[in-house]
């Protein structure tokens, strides 16, 4: 989840003073580069940021809009790169830091994620626009989640509750509050997360197969609702119809589980080594 795009206007009037007769000729690259932007003209879009940049190698902005598109293209290295320009030229603007830890969130460098997201807060506290109340709630959960990564559960737990105090209605802080209790072995409590975060999303399946793996530890025909569920909203969803096969199983009933783990392998082979020994033990008499 990124917060970026143009709200750094601010930025724009700091980082062109000092450039004399390139203001102009900078300003209007920029400006022309928002509307290429708006408009979806990408390529043209980057040109501009390039010529904007050109004039004025300190206009934040341009590095920012500039990240965006080659994050949207997949070029987390180039993204990277721009937004690090954006905490070098504007070291007290959280917001360099908050997109830039979300790409080494990404990309598995979890110390320097974690290491710009707690910049982030930092800078975001005090701040009260909506966009920045937003980051800063999303700073904390993303931090949370890669101290989830390298399994400080119980240190990511508290980033998560602070997310929510920020952002109450956040579905994606509870789901990360929910996995963090699940780890926990905190079942209920994960359940709990996972229920207020359906209310908000009630057809995401990805939220929904959580809550069955945790239901699966106190309620398993609870948990084989929720994997029907989401076989009903992703009929193609081989693992739900594997995982809800094992509990079947374990609730004894065998020719539902033998059914539910030939149609996970139909629709995925490379599951029949996995669960072959719930396929013995389905046709064990």
């Amino acid at each position: 989840m990124k917060f970026a795009g143009y709200l750094a206007s601010a930025l724009f009037l700091f980082s062109v003073n000092a450039f004399g007769q390139d203001v102009s000729k900078a300003a209007e690259a920029y400006n022309r580069g928002l509307q290429l932007q708006d408009a979806g003209d990408a390529d043209n879009a980057v040109r501009a940021y390039d010529l904007a940049i050109a004039a004025n190698p300190k206009m934040a902005d341009a590095y920012n809009n500039r990240a965006n598109i080659k994050l949207a293209r997949g070029d987390a290295d180039g993204a990277l790169a721009d937004f690090s320009k954006v905490v070098e030229i504007t070291p007290r603007h959280p917001l360099g830091y908050y997109n830039r830890g979300n790409i080494y969130l990404e990309k598995g460098d979890y110390d320097r994620a974690i290491t710009d997201f707690s910049k982030a807060i930092e800078l975001f506290s005090g701040l009260t626009q909506l966009y920045d109340k937003m980051a800063h709630g999303m700073s904390y959960n993303n931090r949370g989640n890669g101290l989830s990564a390298k399994g400080d559960w119980k240190t990511a737990l508290s980033d998560y509750d602070r997310a929510l105090e920020i952002l109450p209605g956040s579905y994606e802080a509870l789901t990360s509050r929910g996995a963090a209790k699940q780890q926990l072995e905190d079942y209920a409590g994960a359940v709990g997360d996972y229920t207020k975060a359906l209310e908000i999303v009630p057809k995401n399946t990805l939220i929904l197969m959580n809550r069955a793996s945790a239901l699966t530890e106190i309620d398993r025909k609870a948990a084989i609702a929720d994997y029907t569920r989401v076989i009903e909203l992703q009929p193609k969803n081989a693992d739900a119809y594997a995982l809800r096969g094992t509990i079947h199983l374990s609730l004894g009933r065998k020719a539902d589980a033998l059914a539910d783990l030939q149609k996970a392998v139909q629709l995925d082979p490379t599951l029949k080594l996995e669960y072959e020994k719930y396929f013995r033990e389905a046709l064990r008499k």
